[in-house]
């Protein structure tokens, strides 16, 4: 048998060295793990800010083809616009800097001074302005306080740049437009790009008085509906 003092003297190195890991592992495993947990936490946070854009964003004629990759693409570019009642959102005539989605609220539509239609919740406009950065074909107005959806038009270009298949979506509906309208359009053989979108858009600007539309509402979820109530006071307004 050993020592007993001896033994003693080697359980409590073993003890103190057992410690001194345990606490280097902590020091270093317990920061790491909670690093992890609050960049996971800010993604899945900020993939959930953004996925409540996918619904709107399909319901648009021009983007209803395209697969939940490339609206994700076209979700992240968006940003949120306010607009108080009797403001003017776009001006007739003027040079188009994007696309609109009306979120919430009631805007006029107006052509040479005389009103044309309304637009509510899952209303655009700015389509055709969004890609070949035309002249606005109507003026738009507040009746309400608005927030609206913007897609700057410099920003969707850059990721039609970037992602041709975005570009060939697009330029099929452009296409199936064109040809609903009586033109007679070629298969194109050549990639979509940009120019070509630019080129059918102005076309169809020869065969569409409207840049503008009404789709159906998206169905609000509970919580979006939560947060109506706290921002504007009453639900349904």
């Amino acid at each position: 048998m050993g020592d007993p003092m001896h033994l003693h003297a080697w359980a409590g190195t073993v003890g103190t060295g057992t410690f001194v890991g345990a606490g280097w592992v902590s020091a270093w495993l317990v920061p790491s793990i909670l690093a992890l947990l609050v960049l996971l936490a800010i993604w899945v946070g900020v993939r959930w800010s953004y996925s409540e854009y996918l619904i709107p964003l399909r319901s648009v004629p021009l983007f209803k083809g395209l697969s939940l990759r490339q609206l994700r693409a076209i979700a992240l570019r968006i940003r949120r616009a306010e607009f108080v009642p009797l403001s003017t959102i776009t001006q007739e005539g003027r040079e188009a800097e994007g696309f609109y989605l009306v979120e919430r609220g009631t805007a006029k539509v107006m052509v040479g001074g005389e009103e044309k239609g309304s637009l509510g919740p899952g209303g655009y406009f700015g389509e055709i302005a969004l890609i070949d950065g035309g002249p606005r074909s109507a003026t738009v107005a507040a009746v309400s306080q608005v927030s609206l959806l913007e897609l700057p038009s410099s920003a969707f270009l850059r990721l039609v740049d970037s992602d041709p298949s975005v570009a060939l979506v697009i330029s099929t509906e452009l296409r199936r437009r064109l040809r609903g309208a009586g033109r007679t359009i070629p298969d194109d053989i050549r990639p979509a790009d940009r120019a070509a979108l630019v080129q059918l858009c102005r076309q169809l600007r020869e065969v569409e008085e409207a840049d503008w539309g009404q789709a159906s509402a998206p169905k609000r979820r509970w919580w979006d509906r939560g947060r109506r109530r706290q921002r504007w006071g009453r639900p349904g307004e």
